[in-house]
């Protein structure tokens, strides 16, 4: 799908700006009548916030061209305004524009409606507001509900969210961080090694439960509206639960014990990184999902993901193994 927006999308953007342009400092009237009395001059354009194609302003490489022509990436402006904004994004940031589009249309509430309509909107936008700390995007999402809003909230939630961490892997996967050692004694090695394991199956049983029950429920039953503050609520802690496998594999990482317990370490790094990989293609996976029915809107499809987070295969069993080994290695005094 082309990342252009459509008629209809253009349309509805012009109509929400009451035809003037979103620029809080221009709110210029963007048509009117021409010479020929059969005609009008329009001067207002929709605009893309990220821009539609590689090398445009505010070009992010994680959308679809899809996501890109949908209406929550879209403010409509003079030419004026969208050729200054296209020129100089360092200036006028994302965050700006989704922030000139919120006051545009209250601005026009405010002309067309009447006090109650106001408080009502300040309401809905209570909950709206809770997500620009996340991402203008999501928030966007949230305020125009498009179809599949819920599964795009979610992926452009976790990309928020999971940046971070899933460059944080990266580094670590690839060596290039450190953290000081610590030292575990021989006495007690047993004992840490037998938690991280128990705590390698906690992490990766919670990460099963809040993709495959929580997020559905979040989602809401079919034909029904989900619900954006626990869709928020739940990619928060699938967040924690990578933050808590990073703890992890950095702890198994930089330790030192003694033989015959340094296998016990190599073994266990990259048992749980395994998880974040995963959840790393949720969000393209959710994206690709909303991209076909956003182009086949009277087809009906079923969409199946499945995501197995569990231990790389024989994993425990040779942990076991190696646990065995060391125990007849430490009462035969091998």
């Amino acid at each position: 799908m082309p990342p252009d927006f459509g008629k209809q999308v253009i349309e509805v953007l012009a109509k929400r700006a009451a035809l003037m342009c979103s620029n809080v400092e221009c709110q210029a009237i963007t048509s009117g009548p021409a010479d020929d009395p059969q005609k009008s001059v329009n001067i207002g354009e929709a605009a893309h916030i990220y821009g539609a194609k590689e090398g445009a302003a505010r070009f992010r490489e994680d959308m679809t061209d899809a996501a890109r022509a949908e209406i929550t990436n879209g403010i409509w402006l003079c030419r004026n305004c969208h050729k200054l904004v296209d020129a100089d994004p360092k200036r006028f940031p994302a965050e700006l524009l989704f922030q000139w589009r919120a006051a545009h249309e209250r601005h026009v509430i405010s002309k067309l409606g009447t006090t109650n309509d106001l408080l009502r909107l300040d309401i809905e936008l209570r909950d709206v507001d809770k997500f620009l700390e996340d991402s203008p995007l999501a928030a966007q999402i949230v305020r125009d509900r498009p179809p599949g809003w819920e599964y795009r909230l979610t992926s452009e939630l976790l990309k928020s969210y999971l940046k971070a961490n899933l460059r944080n892997w990266s580094d670590l996967r690839n060596g290039l961080y450190s953290k000081a050692t610590i030292m575990i004694e021989s006495g007690r090695a047993l004992t840490w090694f037998g938690a991280k394991v128990q705590e390698s199956g906690r992490l990766v049983d919670a990460l099963g439960l809040l993709y495959s029950r929580e997020l559905q429920k979040a989602w809401g039953m079919p034909g029904e509206p989900g619900d954006p503050l626990e869709i928020r609520h739940v990619c928060r802690l699938i967040r924690s639960a990578v933050d808590e496998i990073l703890k992890w594999e950095e702890s198994v990482r930089f330790i030192a014990a003694e033989e015959p317990y340094t296998k016990l370490s190599d073994s266990l790094s990259g048992a749980l990184g395994t998880q974040i990989d995963q959840i790393a293609s949720v969000p393209h996976f959710l994206d690709e999902a909303v991209d076909w029915l956003d182009t086949n809107p009277d087809i009906h499809r079923e969409f199946h993901f499945q995501l197995t987070f569990k231990l790389p295969e024989g994993w425990i069993e040779r942990l076991e193994a190696d646990l065995e080994e060391i125990t007849r290695r430490v009462r035969t005094g091998d």
